[in-house]
């Protein structure tokens, strides 16, 4: 599960399914609830798929674990990053996430989705802080890594981020995501064609994350019918599947439709669409800050205008 893009979203339709089958040979075992939520949790945040679709089974699950064993971390992580990617409510979501890392401090993945939410609100070195944790306890952790660099991203330190996402890539070239974050602090860089090249020949995953940030970039290049064209496979891509409105909204804000971005980013804000709270930290989204209708959207997410 910590390698959600090492496969596809078949894979992890399994992994519920093989927790599943866990659970009908013995309802009573927590682990198995626990992982089966987060299994749900991240079908919801890395698969083509509509918000409301895993969500609720996945915080059925996780409260099942915990009415089951109360002291078991991991689902109280779970809880957390529900809270984080749907339900936003903040301060139940720093709760859920500072029971699980007392229960089990050595317990990597709470650090690491905990260092999410620092990131959500800015809080730059206590995200620094908590990754930083995580990669103690799991050094190795393809994703954990790749989430050093995005913490530094968004606080605007994108050498240091690129750094760690090559980094990751050291560890396994073939790891998706890392291009596509190198891509954004190369975009933050203001190097489109950099840009381009890390992502002109990669499959799409995540939403629609790939070819959001393809289009973006060749739109800073002034290529837009190049960026029009990728538009317009999303649009077809969302009339069969789930796109995050996230990644439609930046590409619109590529090609200059600020008005169209940010009723994009209403819609995955009412939506309670995936990763969406991070545009308030994201520096590809930096113009739309201080405009009355982007604080409109932060106010839908709870938190507070930038």
């Amino acid at each position: 599960l910590e390698r959600p893009d090492a496969g596809t979203l078949l894979d992890l339709q399994r992994a519920v399914e093989s927790f599943e089958r866990a659970i009908a040979l013995d309802s009573t075992f927590a682990a198995a609830w626990a992982g089966l939520a987060d299994a749900n949790a991240l079908v919801l945040t890395y698969g083509f798929i509509r918000p409301e679709e895993r969500f609720a089974a996945a915080r059925e699950a996780a409260l099942t674990a915990i009415r089951l064993d109360s002291l078991l971390a991991e689902p109280y992580a779970s809880l957390g990053y529900l809270g984080l990617n749907y339900s936003w409510d903040w301060p139940q979501v720093d709760a859920w996430f500072a029971r699980s890392t007392e229960l089990d401090p050595n317990y990597a993945t709470a650090h690491h989705w905990r260092s999410l939410s620092f990131n959500v609100h800015g809080r730059h070195d206590e995200a620094l802080q908590a990754i930083r944790r995580a990669r103690e306890l799991d050094p190795v952790s393809l994703i954990v890594n790749r989430e050093l660099g995005r913490a530094f991203y968004y606080q605007g330190a994108n050498d240091s981020a690129l750094f760690y996402y090559r980094r990751t890539l050291e560890l396994e070239p073939t790891f998706q995501s890392a291009h596509v974050w190198i891509a954004r602090a190369l975009l933050a860089k203001g190097d489109a064609v950099g840009a381009v090249a890390q992502l002109r020949d990669r499959a799409d995953f995540q939403g629609g994350h790939s070819s959001a940030v393809l289009a973006y970039a060749y739109a800073q290049l002034g290529q837009r019918e190049v960026a029009e064209s990728i538009r317009a496979e999303l649009e077809a891509r969302a009339r069969r599947e789930y796109v995050w409105p996230l990644y439609m909204a930046l590409v619109e804000l590529g090609l200059g439709n600020r008005a169209r971005a940010l009723a994009l980013l209403e819609q995955g804000a009412r939506e309670r669409s995936p990763q969406i709270p991070y545009l308030r930290v994201d520096p590809l989204f930096a113009s739309l800050r201080g405009d009355p209708r982007f604080n409109e959207v932060l106010q839908i997410l709870g938190l507070p205008p930038r």
